[in-house]
């Protein structure tokens, strides 16, 4: 027999050449997710542990700043009459909801096939989140428009409160992107959507007020905005639904 060839059967082969840390791996599911966000195995534990920190870590700063600025901007939002405010307010708070759920999800991450159910789960709970800022939001808009709601503005506290919560909410949702992606989590990226939706209203809210004290009759941009950010909101969480439950983790 020639030196070297493989009279191993293919199933022998395969266990070779599978998981180096000698961890079970399901090859139908991972085949089966192949271009989705999954568990990143291919980081060493040592790397993936300190991910898992920073994971955590940023989203305890998104739930406590989203938290605070999201009822502060509620507030703001009924005294100025603005749904672009009001859109930031809600996302934020919802913005926090999820972080608690990515927070669930990576604490306690040893197991891989825990992490996957958490995993599942988490992003469930966010896609539903999705939904209903999403139907709160078009439903105010609508009711603004409907009645022809003007906005009255405080110009320097909204320029103030609006440009701050938008570069801060930015700068972490960047940050979530960055660990979703070398993490491989569906639930943390999906969580970024949201942080950065919620600074895109911020910045729409500005250019709202700066619209609308170019020319009053512009008054329903506003709640156009909040339409905006509501209908990509439920597209979004309609694709996430149908993904996660398409590829449900085995049991």
């Amino acid at each position: 027999m020639a030196e070297g060839e493989n009279t191993g059967s293919p199933e022998q082969t395969n266990a070779e050449n599978g998981d180096a840390t000698g961890m079970a791996v399901t090859p139908s599911y991972q085949n089966k997710n192949e271009n989705t966000f999954l568990i990143d195995e291919r980081e060493s534990p040592k790397n993936l542990a300190k991910l898992y920190t920073a994971a955590l870590a940023i989203s305890w700063v998104s739930i406590l700043f989203s938290l605070g600025s999201g009822i502060a901007a509620i507030v703001l939002s009924f005294s100025n009459r603005s749904e672009s405010l009001f859109a930031y307010g809600l996302d934020a708070l919802l913005d926090s909801l999820s972080s608690v759920a990515v927070v669930w999800r990576f604490m306690d991450s040893t197991d891989h096939a825990k992490s996957r159910i958490r995993e599942y789960k988490a992003c469930l709970v966010i896609g539903v989140l999705f939904l209903v800022s999403a139907f709160s939001l078009i439903c105010r808009s609508i009711l603004a428009i409907v009645t022809r709601t003007k906005i009255a503005k405080h110009v320097t506290l909204f320029i103030e409160i609006s440009l701050t919560c938008g570069l801060v909410t930015l700068i972490i949702g960047l940050i979530k992107v960055y660990l979703g992606y070398r993490i491989g989590s569906r639930a943390l990226y999906t969580d970024s959507i949201i942080t950065l939706v919620g600074a895109a209203t911020c910045f729409m809210a500005l250019a709202g007020l700066e619209l609308y004290l170019q020319n009053k009759g512009l008054w329903f941009l506003d709640s156009v905005f909040g339409m905006v950010c509501g209908v990509f909101l439920i597209f979004f969480g309609l694709r996430l639904l149908y993904q996660t439950i398409k590829n449900k983790p085995p049991e």
